[in-house]
């Protein structure tokens, strides 16, 4: 598999976040972490306390029918054969394509290599065997979410290319509600506080800001978002600035370097 390792390695670091006093001992006999930040993925769950990584192939001695322990033995270069016992088990293992698999690549005609993956052109991953039909992400074949959104870019790209004789006979120019001047209004301020998913909202008191927000001098309306870019989000915050006839609004989520354009599109 092109993933079992690090992601052997990311469940690790997850159960050492629900139980710091986990011991851990990976068995494997070769860390392949040849992805984008994979090693340092490895690094990161080697320095772990309790975390050992030992390069030997395992088998099962038995197990204790009263504790339901297992005994696992292996060997090393230094120590010999060894066995120990420990109280869970989990297989790291390689990642396979869906059932339903044969069933699409018959549905859209596209080859399956002996894999059961499907079949790429070498020099152009996202090709498929029938023109006019791409593939992304893990149906090439194990791969991580990263890897899978820049094949999916791909894939766009191309589909792109081949629309690109109808580019822009759909498209239909923006009406936006004419603009008033509201700088002689009393200020009536909407506030809205985004979550970002965990980054913003596992190091901040969302509610509690949105809660102090509220009882500013001129906020009509306070509220917070998951996620405020989202296009559900943005129309709801559109709805607010309506329905409670916000004059200003105050919006604390990611940089506006890459969502300032987005809001102000949202605010007309």
């Amino acid at each position: 598999s092109a993933v079992c390792c690090t992601y052997t390695q990311k469940q690790v670091i997850l159960a050492k976040d629900h139980d710091t006093g986990l011991d851990a001992t990976i068995f494997h006999n070769d860390i392949r972490a040849y992805g984008k930040d994979f090693e340092r993925f490895y690094q990161r769950a080697e320095k772990l306390d309790d975390v050992r990584f030992i390069r030997s192939y395992v088998t099962v001695s038995k197990e204790d029918p009263v504790t339901n322990n297992v005994t696992i033995r292996y060997s090393t270069l230094d120590d010999g054969v060894k066995e120990e016992e420990f109280d869970l088990v989990v297989l790291s293992v390689g990642l396979n394509p869906p059932k339903n698999v044969e069933g699409l690549s018959k549905t859209f005609d596209i080859e399956l290599n002996e894999h059961g993956f499907c079949k790429t052109i070498p020099n152009n991953p996202i090709l498929t065997s029938r023109e006019g039909v791409f593939v992304s992400g893990a149906f090439q074949g194990p791969m991580d979410i990263p890897e899978s959104v820049v094949s999916a870019s791909g894939a766009d790209a191309l589909v792109g290319q081949l629309l690109n004789a109808r580019r822009g006979k759909l498209s239909r120019e923006r009406v936006y509600p004419e603009e008033r001047d509201t700088s002689e209004e009393e200020p009536k301020i909407g506030v809205v506080v985004c979550h970002c998913g965990a980054n913003i909202g596992r190091v901040v008191d969302i509610p509690a800001v949105v809660e102090y927000a509220s009882t500013l001098p001129n906020v009509t309306w306070a509220g917070e978002n998951l996620f405020a870019c989202s296009t559900e989000n943005a129309q709801q915050i559109a709805d607010a600035i309506a329905e409670k006839g916000l004059n200003r609004l105050v919006l604390a989520a990611c940089t506006p370097r890459t969502h300032e354009p987005l809001f102000r599109d949202t605010c007309r």
